[in-house]
């Protein structure tokens, strides 16, 4: 069974860097646009990797609760200076990306497909 990511966002050019970068790493990519649409996926299955949107999408810190909470994957926040990185830590996260994405997204996701 592969790895897989759940990535939820509303950013399109986020979704299509996490995707390529994801799927360069062999992570299988589900992506969410709403909170709520989220939170059922990961109620629904598990999932290895969940990347945040934490300050784009209303309800986000919710679902960075819940997928913080299950302890099972690596969940990664995507700030963009409403939430900090520490209140990131604080909710469930692994790790926080800042907005925009860095070209070397993938480095610092390295190691969260295994």
């Amino acid at each position: 069974m592969p790895t897989e990511a759940l990535v939820l966002s509303r950013d399109h050019a986020v979704i299509r860097q996490l995707r390529q970068s994801l799927s360069e790493l062999g992570l299988a990519v589900e992506v969410a646009t709403g909170s709520q649409q989220a939170t059922a996926e990961l109620a629904r299955r598990s999932f290895d990797v969940v990347l945040i949107d934490c300050d784009d999408v209303h309800g986000a810190l919710d679902t960075l609760k819940a997928a913080g909470a299950s302890k099972s994957c690596k969940v990664f926040a995507i700030v963009n200076g409403v939430t900090s990185e520490q209140e990131a830590h604080q909710l469930g996260a692994t790790a926080a990306l800042r907005k925009p994405l860095a070209a070397d997204v993938k480095e610092k996701l390295r190691g969260a497909e295994g």
